[in-house]
């Protein structure tokens, strides 16, 4: 189990993508729907559970605001989500935990949300991506980081970033990096 995280930096309104970020879920078996009760959850913000309708995420996310939620892998095992806007550059962070999310679910959920991060990428639609499996820099403002504000201090496991953000000195022909067009792929070193 994790207790990491995965974000999503999206450059432009959410409420589009909602739709396709569930069916990238719906590839490895998560639903919004819990099976069981055929319920959609949300979470307040003291964290209890409500009930709520896809219609009303999805208004939410219309009106810019956060919505913080539940995708469930069957009845009983969610992996918890936020949608959450910025208002100082008009981006989206689309938050995932891995708590509670075995490593079998979690490289599976990396594995998808790479392949739809790549294919935002070809339109022009996202501005980073970063995982940290372990949650052991959860402390860093990636906001800040992702916005060029904070300087990039730690690698997490995976981090995407447009190509101008990421620290020269970081960056060698040694380290484990590739190009998806006007981003850089860092991985951590094993």
């Amino acid at each position: 189990m994790s207790s990491g995280y995965i974000y999503i930096t999206l450059e432009r309104d959410v409420t589009p993508e909602f739709g396709a970020i569930e069916s990238v879920l719906a590839g490895i078996g998560v639903r919004l729907e819990n099976v069981i009760t055929r319920k959609i959850s949300a979470l307040s913000e003291c964290g209890e559970q409500v009930f709520v309708t896809r219609e009303w995420i999805v208004a939410q996310l219309t009106e810019r605001r956060g919505v913080s939620m539940q995708w469930w892998y069957g009845g009983a095992e969610d992996l918890y989500c936020r949608f959450n806007p910025d208002d100082l550059d008009g981006c989206w962070r689309v938050e995932f935990g891995l708590d509670g999310v075995d490593e079998e679910r979690a490289e599976a959920l990396v594995e998808r949300l790479l392949g739809y991060f790549k294919e935002c990428c070809t339109r022009g639609d996202v501005r980073a991506l970063l995982v940290d499996r372990s949650g052991y820099l959860e402390e860093t403002d990636w906001d800040a980081v992702i916005a060029g504000r904070e300087t990039l201090r730690n690698v997490p496991d995976i981090l995407v970033l447009p190509r101008g953000l990421a620290p020269p000195g970081l960056v060698t022909a040694d380290d484990e990096s590739s190009e998806c067009r006007q981003h850089i792929i860092l991985r951590a070193r094993q």
